[in-house]
C-alpha cells in the first residue's frame, strides 16, 4: 500500500512534464526540527541541513490549461538531508512538484512551491539498536515539501532567490513509531534557464473551453492500513466511502463539498480487547467515523488531478486521534470518459492527517458519474 502511494503519487505529478522551457536548479537549505510533539525521546539537534537538486519545466500555452491554470512549472527534485544526528540520520528523496509564480514583474518574481514524493532515511526505530528515533518508523516514508520565495533574474539565463521551506517526513502510520519530523528552514536557489522565454511571449487564449456541466457529482472508496503501538504491533485496516458534489469553474478546476465514512478496524479490536462496551456489537461501533468537508481540485491537463480538503468529524472518538479536523492532500489520475451519462474513473492516492502528525495513507478508486 505504502509503495503504491509512492509510486503513483510519483508518477502522476511528473506525467505532466511535457512543456518547451527546461531549467536546472540547485537548492542549499539550512533549519532546524520542530519538536511539534513533547513525545520525542531523542534530543532535537541544533540544525539539519540539506541541498536539492532540481529540473524543472516552465508551461509557456502550449495548450489551453496551462493559460487557464497561470502558467505552473513543473519539475522534479532530488533532495538529500542531513537530520543533524546519528540518531535520526540522513534522507534521501525525490519530489515532483509544480510551482507559481505570485507577482511575476519584470526581473523579480514571487513563488510557491508544493511537492510530494518518497524518501529513504538511513536510521529508523530499532528497538535494539535506535530505540530513541520514535518519529520515523520505517526507511520509506513520504516526503512533502512547501516553499515560499522571492526570486530575481540577474542575467538573462540565471535567477537567484531565497526562499522558507517547510519539510515533512513521515510514513502515514504505515509503520510505528511514526510522529513524525518536521523541518522549517531557509533556502537559497540558483536557477538556470536554458531557453528563456519572456512571460509576455507565452500563448495566451481569448476563450477557453468551458466544461459539459457545472455541476458534479462524484462517489469514491478506499482503503488504508495503519499499524498501532507499540511498534511492531499489528496492522489494521481502515475503510473509506465518500460522496461529494462540487461546482466547476473550468474543466481544470472545482470546488466541492460532501459527506465521508470511516470505519477502524484499530478502534473495534482495541475496545473488543479491554470489553469496554460488554458486546462485541457495542465495541465494534467504536470504529465508526462520520465526517464532511469541502475542497478543491485542480487538474495539470486533462489527466492529472491534485485535491487538497479540510474535514470536520461528526462524532468525537476517544479511541481515534484526539482532533475535530483533518486534512487530507490527494493526487489523481483520471481514466477516458465512459458509458452514457459520461462517468469518469479515477485512481487516487491520499495522505490524511491531523496538523502536523499523518494519520494514515489510503489508496482507492471514484467515479465521477456526473459532469463529464
Amino acid at each position: 500500500m505504502r509503495l503504491a502511494f509512492y509510486l503513483l503519487l510519483t508518477l502522476s505529478l511528473t506525467a505532466g512534464l511535457y512543456a518547451q522551457q527546461p531549467q536546472v536548479a540547485v537548492l542549499p537549505q539550512y533549519g532546524r526540527i520542530l519538536k511539534h510533539t513533547p513525545e520525542f525521546a531523542f534530543e532535537i539537534p541544533d540544525y539539519s541541513y540539506g541541498i536539492g537538486l532540481e529540473w524543472n519545466y516552465q508551461t509557456t500555452g502550449r495548450h489551453a490549461w496551462q493559460h487557464q491554470q497561470g502558467f505552473p512549472m513543473l519539475g522534479a527534485t532530488v533532495l538529500y538531508y542531513d537530520l543533524g544526528s546519528e540518531v535520526l540520520g540522513r534522507a534521501v528523496g525525490i519530489l515532483p512538484h509544480f510551482t507559481y509564480a505570485l507577482f511575476p514583474s519584470g526581473r523579480w518574481r514571487g513563488e510557491v512551491k508544493c511537492g510530494s514524493g518518497v524518501a529513504y532515511l538511513t536510521h529508523p526505530f530499532d528497538a535494539l539498536t535506535n530505540p530513541t528515533n520514535n518519529a520515523i518508523g520505517s526507511h520509506l516514508n513520504n516526503i512533502t515539501f512547501i516553499a515560499l520565495g522571492l526570486h530575481h533574474r540577474v542575467a538573462r539565463h540565471h535567477r537567484l532567490g531565497i526562499d522558507g521551506s517547510f519539510t515533512h517526513l513521515s510514513s502515514g502510520a504505515a509503520s510505528i513509531p511514526n510522529y513524525g519530523l518536521n523541518i522549517p528552514a531557509a533556502q537559497l536557489t540558483y536557477r538556470y534557464d536554458f531557453k528563456p522565454i519572456a512571460r509576455s511571449q507565452y500563448t495566451r487564449y481569448s476563450t477557453f473551453a468551458k466544461p459539459p456541466h457545472r455541476i458534479t457529482a462524484d462517489v469514491y472508496g478506499a482503503l488504508a492500513f495503519r499499524r498501532v503501538l507499540p511498534a511492531g504491533g499489528p496492522r489494521y485496516a481502515v475503510y473509506q466511502l465518500r460522496a461529494d458534489v462540487g461546482y466547476q469553474f473550468s474543466p481544470y478546476s472545482r470546488l466541492f463539498g460532501g459527506v465521508e465514512y470511516e470505519y477502524s478496524e484499530a478502534a473495534a479490536a482495541f475496545a473488543a480487547h479491554v470489553n469496554q462496551f460488554g458486546s462485541a456489537a457495542a465495541n465494534s461501533d467504536v470504529g465508526h467515523r462520520p465526517a464532511a468537508f469541502v475542497g478543491y481540485e485542480w487538474k495539470l491537463g486533462r489527466w492529472i488531478g491534485m485535491t487538497n480538503y479540510l474535514g470536520y468529524y461528526l462524532r468525537q472518538n476517544p479511541y481515534l486521534a484526539n482532533a475535530q479536523w483533518y486534512n487530507r492532500l490527494a493526487a489523481r489520475v483520471f481514466l477516458p470518459p465512459i458509458g452514457q451519462p459520461r462517468t469518469a474513473f479515477y485512481l487516487e492516492v491520499a495522505l490524511k492527517s491531523h496538523l502536523s502528525t499523518a494519520d494514515y495513507i489510503s489508496l482507492g478508486m471514484g467515479a465521477r458519474i456526473w459532469g463529464e
